[in-house]
């Protein structure tokens, strides 16, 4: 799926018999920037233990948060700019994360086009890190007054996940509430999309984010927030395409291929008779 992607798209437009299919539904889907994942296979003075579903022992290394300051005004000037019922909700909300002391792990956002220089005025250099949340919140802030408000899909890439709980699965919960929230407030859903991994440590770190069931159970509670499958993924790494029908309808996406309709017939007409978006990079 394109990285910066925010042309509407149609729910699938034929099937193997009969040719096109009109939608009257359309999506407005984007598919937001992403970081590379982190970790290191040594302890170090300042490194701590990831627990992430991984197999094999890793470690993430402390980092120090920069392009704070720029981060707040950029906040403070988009909930300026939304309806006056939204700001104290997005306003209150925000208040629960933004004071962060903590963060682990080099989160830069960047699209498969480009890797970023700086964010928001911050050089990016090893040893620091953006702070996910804000990252996300003003983004999200932004594709919603862009588009006025208007209903949006927002696809994500886990490591979003990743970083904003310093690689500790006890605390995606709270990450995972906030997302919901803001996206609520906001009339969007976001959708995480499973990854694949050629590295081997990879492989073993974050086994649960090839997965798209995986990734369905860990955010199951939360209304707002789905899963994309990328079928291309989900072949490289060896999972089930078949689990993928184990997702809630209306908490999915297909991220297919071209002609992966005629290789998975039965998966995409079942797409068309639940109007289960199928989209083809």
């Amino acid at each position: 799926m394109p990285e910066n992607n925010s042309e509407v798209y149609s729910f699938p437009q034929e099937t193997l018999e009969t040719g096109g299919i009109s939608s009257t539904v359309p999506l407005s889907i984007y598919h937001a920037p992403f970081s590379l994942m982190h970790i290191q296979r040594q302890e170090t003075l300042d490194s701590i233990p990831i627990d992430f579903g991984n197999t094999a022992p890793y470690f993430i290394p402390e980092t120090k948060e920069v392009g704070s300051e720029m981060a707040m005004i950029e906040f403070n000037k988009n909930v300026e700019k939304l309806p006056e019922e939204k700001k104290e909700i997005i306003r209150n909300e925000f208040e629960k994360v933004c004071h962060k002391d903590r963060f682990f792990g080099e989160y830069f956002p960047q699209t498969y086009s480009k890797s970023p220089e700086e964010i928001n005025g911050a050089k990016v250099e090893p040893g620091t890190t953006y702070d996910p949340l804000k990252y996300i919140t003003n983004l999200l802030l932004k594709r919603s007054i862009e588009n006025n408000s208007k209903k949006q899909e927002i696809v994500l890439h886990p490591d979003v996940l990743y970083f904003a709980s310093n690689g500790q699965k006890q605390n995606l919960p709270a990450v995972l509430e906030y997302l919901n929230n803001i996206t609520k407030t906001l009339d969007q859903k976001i959708f995480f999309e499973n990854m694949s991994f050629t590295n081997l440590h990879f492989q073993k770190a974050f086994e649960m984010l090839e997965s798209p069931l995986e990734i369905y159970d860990m955010v199951k509670e939360y209304s707002q927030i789905g899963v994309v499958a990328d079928l291309e993924h989900i072949e490289k790494s060896s999972n089930n395409i078949e689990d993928i029908m184990n997702i809630p309808n209306d908490r999915l996406i297909i991220h297919a291929r071209e002609n992966y309709n005629r290789k998975y017939p039965d998966l995409y007409l079942n797409c068309i008779k639940y109007a289960i978006p199928w989209i083809v990079e």
